[in-house]
Protein backbone atom coordinates (compact mmCIF):
# COMPACT_ATOMS: atom_id res chain seq x y z
CA UNK A 1 0.00 0.00 0.00
CA UNK A 2 2.94 2.70 1.23
CA UNK A 3 4.30 1.80 -2.43
CA UNK A 4 1.02 2.25 -4.17
CA UNK A 5 0.36 5.93 -2.09
CA UNK A 6 3.91 6.64 -3.24
CA UNK A 7 3.52 6.03 -6.87
CA UNK A 8 -0.23 7.90 -6.65
CA UNK A 9 1.75 10.85 -4.73
CA UNK A 10 4.40 10.90 -8.19
CA UNK A 11 1.72 10.85 -10.39
CA UNK A 12 -0.27 13.88 -8.30
CA UNK A 13 -3.12 11.77 -8.83
CA UNK A 14 -5.21 12.49 -5.79
CA UNK A 15 -7.80 9.85 -5.65
CA UNK A 16 -5.35 7.02 -6.38
CA UNK A 17 -3.21 8.72 -2.97
CA UNK A 18 -6.97 8.90 -1.50
CA UNK A 19 -7.41 5.08 -2.03
CA UNK A 20 -4.26 3.69 -0.99
CA UNK A 21 -4.27 6.20 1.54
CA UNK A 22 -8.21 4.56 2.94
CA UNK A 23 -6.51 0.70 2.94
CA UNK A 24 -3.24 1.76 4.90
CA UNK A 25 -6.19 2.96 7.63
CA UNK A 26 -8.14 -0.22 7.10
CA UNK A 27 -4.77 -1.94 7.80
CA UNK A 28 -3.81 0.25 10.91
CA UNK A 29 -7.40 0.06 12.13
CA UNK A 30 -7.56 -3.73 12.13
CA UNK A 31 -4.15 -3.84 13.53
CA UNK A 32 -5.55 -2.01 16.85
CA UNK A 33 -3.11 0.78 15.75
CA UNK A 34 -5.62 3.59 16.32
CA UNK A 35 -3.43 6.96 16.15
CA UNK A 36 -1.63 5.51 12.19
CA UNK A 37 -5.63 4.86 11.80
CA UNK A 38 -6.64 8.21 12.42
CA UNK A 39 -3.56 9.78 10.93
CA UNK A 40 -3.54 7.85 7.64
CA UNK A 41 -7.85 8.37 6.85
CA UNK A 42 -7.58 12.36 7.70
CA UNK A 43 -4.97 12.13 4.69
CA UNK A 44 -7.21 9.99 3.14
CA UNK A 45 -10.21 12.43 3.54
CA UNK A 46 -8.21 15.75 2.14
CA UNK A 47 -6.99 14.20 -1.12
CA UNK A 48 -11.20 13.51 -1.57
CA UNK A 49 -11.68 16.79 -0.38
CA UNK A 50 -8.89 18.07 -2.81
CA UNK A 51 -10.84 16.14 -5.68
CA UNK A 52 -14.17 17.60 -4.73
CA UNK A 53 -15.22 13.78 -4.20
CA UNK A 54 -17.69 14.32 -1.36
CA UNK A 55 -18.84 10.63 -1.42
CA UNK A 56 -15.59 9.49 -1.04
CA UNK A 57 -14.44 12.17 1.78
CA UNK A 58 -17.45 11.48 3.31
CA UNK A 59 -17.16 7.57 3.11
CA UNK A 60 -13.83 8.28 4.86
CA UNK A 61 -14.76 10.42 7.47
CA UNK A 62 -17.27 7.77 8.70
CA UNK A 63 -14.60 5.32 8.77
CA UNK A 64 -12.51 7.81 10.99
CA UNK A 65 -15.15 8.54 13.55
CA UNK A 66 -15.31 4.50 13.52
CA UNK A 67 -11.78 4.29 14.67
CA UNK A 68 -12.51 7.22 16.92
CA UNK A 69 -15.78 6.07 18.71
CA UNK A 70 -13.59 2.54 19.48
CA UNK A 71 -11.12 4.13 20.83
CA UNK A 72 -13.35 5.71 23.18
CA UNK A 73 -13.41 9.30 21.46
CA UNK A 74 -17.35 9.54 21.23
CA UNK A 75 -17.87 13.19 21.33
CA UNK A 76 -15.72 13.91 18.05
CA UNK A 77 -16.87 10.53 16.82
CA UNK A 78 -20.60 11.83 16.82
CA UNK A 79 -19.10 15.10 15.37
CA UNK A 80 -17.34 13.71 12.93
CA UNK A 81 -20.41 11.35 11.67
CA UNK A 82 -22.41 14.87 11.48
CA UNK A 83 -19.72 15.96 8.65
CA UNK A 84 -19.83 12.61 7.07
CA UNK A 85 -23.60 12.38 6.49
CA UNK A 86 -23.37 15.87 5.21
CA UNK A 87 -21.12 15.37 2.83
CA UNK A 88 -22.56 12.16 1.91
CA UNK A 89 -25.89 13.21 1.24
CA UNK A 90 -28.32 11.07 -0.55
CA UNK A 91 -25.62 8.69 -1.74
CA UNK A 92 -25.09 5.48 -0.32
CA UNK A 93 -22.09 3.27 -1.35
CA UNK A 94 -22.55 -0.22 0.16
CA UNK A 95 -20.09 0.48 3.34
CA UNK A 96 -22.01 3.33 4.52
CA UNK A 97 -25.05 0.91 6.46
CA UNK A 98 -22.48 -1.12 8.25
CA UNK A 99 -20.06 1.56 9.35
CA UNK A 100 -23.37 3.93 10.94
CA UNK A 101 -24.57 0.67 12.28
CA UNK A 102 -21.39 0.14 14.28
CA UNK A 103 -21.18 3.68 15.31
CA UNK A 104 -24.42 3.39 16.91
CA UNK A 105 -23.54 0.03 18.50
CA UNK A 106 -20.79 2.05 20.10
CA UNK A 107 -22.16 5.57 21.03
CA UNK A 108 -26.08 4.29 21.31
CA UNK A 109 -28.05 7.09 22.28
CA UNK A 110 -25.49 9.88 21.59
CA UNK A 111 -25.53 8.91 18.39
CA UNK A 112 -26.80 11.13 15.49
CA UNK A 113 -29.67 10.27 13.29
CA UNK A 114 -27.69 9.43 9.41
CA UNK A 115 -30.17 10.23 6.60
CA UNK A 116 -29.66 7.04 5.48
CA UNK A 117 -30.83 3.28 5.66
CA UNK A 118 -28.77 0.86 8.27
CA UNK A 119 -27.88 -2.33 7.07
CA UNK A 120 -30.95 -3.64 7.91
CA UNK A 121 -32.62 -1.53 6.03
CA UNK A 122 -34.23 0.90 8.86
CA UNK A 123 -33.65 4.56 8.44
CA UNK A 124 -32.51 5.41 11.64
CA UNK A 125 -34.39 8.79 11.94
CA UNK A 126 -37.05 9.23 14.77
CA UNK A 127 -40.67 8.34 14.20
Amino acid sequence: MREMLTVFERMRHSTGAGLALEGIAGIAMAAGRHDDAIEASEAAAVRFDRTGDRVRAGRVRLQQAVVLAEGGRTDAAGALWRTADALIGDAEPPEVPRLRDRLREILGDRSPSGPGPTADGATGRPG
